[in-house]
C-alpha cells in the first residue's frame, strides 16, 4: 500500500515548521543578546558578561531615572520630559531618528508654507510700493514745477493799460534850471500793445507842472517888468518802440521803449511893470509863453508781477524839446537860446490783458 500526497499540500506544513523555527530562535536571542543591568548582575543565559558598576553619567542617569517616578509629572513635566530623553538617547536612538525627520519633515513643510505665504505679501507689498511710488515721483517732478511757472511766470498780454505818477524836474539850460529848481508832479496814462515774443509799441500822453522862482527882470528904454511869480505847464504825447524781457519766475521785468513825442510847452510868469527913468509903479501884469515842438524821450521800467495780472513797478525818463528863442517876453523861457531837456522818476502800475 502506497501513500501518495498531494504536491500541493506538502508545502504547508512545512512553512508553519519553519515559521516556528524562527520565531524561537528570534526570542532567544533577544533574551541572550539583552542589554546587561548596570548592578552587575548576569542574568541567566546571558552572552554579555557582568559589567562593572561605573560612577559616572550612567549611575546619575539611573539615580534620576528612579527620581523622576518619585516626582508627580504635572509639577515638573518639561524636566521630566528633558531627562527621560537624556537617559534613553541610547536605546531610543533609532526611534529618536525617525521622529526627528518625521518632525523635520513636517516642520520643513509647515515653515515653507508660511515662508511662502509671507514671501508672497512682501512681494505683493513691494510690488504695490514700486507701482505707486514711481507715479508720485513722477508727478511731483514733472507736474508740480510745470504749475509753478505757470502761476509765476509773466506773460504779456496783447494789451496792456498803464498808469503813472512822477516827479519831474529841468535838466538845461541852467537858467532854466536855476528857476525851476524845485521838482513837479507828472500824470500819465499810457497803453502798451504787445507785437509779438518781446517787442511791444507804447502810446501814452501825460501833464505835467512846476512852480518857478524868477530870478531875472526885463526892461526896454520906457518900461521895467520884474516877475514875481512863474510856472511852467508841459504836455507830451507819443509813440515808444521798444521791448519787454521777461526773465525767471519772480524775477523783476525789465522795459524799455523810445520813440518821437509832441510837446505842448507853456510859461507864465506873474509881472510888476515899472517906468522909466524914475521906476515909477505902473501896475502888474500877466506873461504867457506857449509853444509846440516836436521832441523825443526815451524810458527804462523795472516792474514786478504781483499776481491778478498786475504790474508794479518804476520808470526813468529823459525827455529832449528843441527851442528857439525870440527875445521878446519877459520870461525865461524866451530867453534862453538852447533846447531844453528834462528827466522823470515815476511809479508805474499796469494791468495785463485790459
Amino acid at each position: 500500500m502506497s501513500i501518495h500526497f498531494n504536491q500541493s499540500f506538502v508545502p504547508v506544513p512545512v512553512l508553519l515548521i519553519v515559521l516556528m523555527i524562527l520565531i524561537i530562535s528570534t526570542v532567544s536571542l533577544a533574551d541572550e543578546t539583552a542589554v546587561p543591568d548596570s548592578s552587575g548582575v548576569v542574568a541567566p543565559g546571558s552572552t554579555w558578561g557582568a559589567l562593572p558598576p561605573s560612577t559616572e553619567a550612567p549611575l546619575a542617569a539611573a539615580d534620576e531615572k528612579e527620581k523622576k517616578k518619585r516626582v508627580p509629572k504635572k509639577e515638573t513635566p518639561k524636566k521630566e520630559e528633558n531627562q527621560r530623553d537624556s537617559y534613553y538617547e541610547d536605546d531610543d536612538e533609532d526611534e529618536d531618528g525617525l521622529e526627528g525627520c518625521v518632525g523635520s519633515c513636517i516642520g520643513s513643510f509647515f515653515a515653507g508654507i508660511f515662508s511662502s505665504s509671507n514671501e508672497k505679501k512682501y512681494d505683493s507689498s513691494e510690488q504695490e510700493n514700486f507701482s505707486h511710488e514711481p507715479a508720485q515721483t513722477y508727478t511731483q517732478l514733472d507736474e508740480e514745477p510745470t504749475q509753478e511757472k505757470q502761476k509765476e511766470a509773466f506773460i504779456p498780454a496783447g494789451f496792456r493799460l498803464g498808469l503813472n505818477v512822477s516827479l519831474w524836474g529841468i535838466s538845461g539850460p541852467s537858467d532854466l534850471v536855476d528857476e525851476y529848481k524845485n521838482t513837479g508832479g507828472r500824470y500819465g496814462l499810457s497803453g502798451c500793445f504787445n507785437m509779438g515774443g518781446s517787442f511791444e509799441i507804447e502810446i501814452d500822453a501825460a501833464y505835467s507842472h512846476i512852480n518857478g522862482q524868477p530870478l531875472f527882470d526885463y526892461e526896454t528904454s520906457t518900461i521895467l517888468e520884474s516877475p514875481q511869480s512863474s510856472h511852467m505847464q508841459l504836455f507830451d504825447t507819443g509813440l515808444r518802440f521798444g521791448m519787454i524781457h521777461v526773465f525767471s519766475p519772480g524775477k523783476p521785468i525789465l522795459r524799455w521803449g523810445l520813440g518821437p513825442r509832441m510837446f505842448w510847452l507853456k510859461e507864465t510868469a506873474d509881472l510888476d511893470v515899472y517906468s522909466l527913468p524914475g521906476e515909477v509903479y505902473q501896475g502888474s501884469r500877466e506873461e504867457t509863453l506857449e509853444d509846440w515842438q516836436l521832441g523825443g524821450d526815451i524810458l527804462v521800467s523795472m516792474l514786478w508781477d504781483v499776481g491778478s495780472d498786475i504790474l508794479l513797478g518804476f520808470n526813468v525818463r529823459f525827455f529832449f524839446i528843441p527851442w528857439e528863442s525870440s527875445y521878446m517876453k519877459s520870461l525865461t523861457l524866451d530867453h534862453l537860446g538852447n533846447d531844453v531837456t528834462g528827466w522823470s522818476v515815476g511809479f508805474d502800475v499796469y494791468f495785463n490783458g485790459l
